[in-house]
């Protein structure tokens, strides 16, 4: 039996414009996920203008200080972005009114830090 038919299209010819509607949903999240994972502007353009684009969502101000570090390897730049990603999350739920945050990434190093009441840190890694 053909698919469309085992799916009760034959029979309910509406149901094939709810299939499509329930697939396009389907697709719709799978890119969500996919941006999520590894977002294009981080795969087209680099680390400074997926953060910078980033920022400019954040809960709390936050200033970025990426320019002239260049491209790194895939790997590198989304474990860079997505440690930067946490910790934003992290200085909008946790640092309180008021708080700012900044992400600074140096060839070779990359460090965040979020400043406010609730919340002092600061995190520097090294990569190569």
């Amino acid at each position: 039996m053909a698919l469309p038919a085992r799916l009760g299209v034959v029979e309910r010819p509406q149901a094939f414009g709810d299939l499509q509607a329930e697939a396009g949903e389907a697709l719709e999240n799978l890119r969500d996920l996919a941006h999520g994972i590894y977002p294009p502007l981080l795969a087209d353009r680099g680390l400074t203008a997926a953060l910078n684009a980033q920022a400019a969502r954040s809960a709390v101000p936050v200033t970025v200080d990426a320019d002239g570090i260049g491209r790194f390897g895939q790997d590198t730049e989304a474990a860079v972005y997505f440690c930067c990603m946490e910790a934003l999350q992290n200085a909008g739920k946790h640092a309180g009114d008021g708080a700012t945050a900044t992400v600074r990434a140096l060839r070779g190093w990359y460090a965040g830090r979020a400043c406010g009441p609730m919340m002092r840190s600061i995190a520097s890694r090294k990569h190569s």
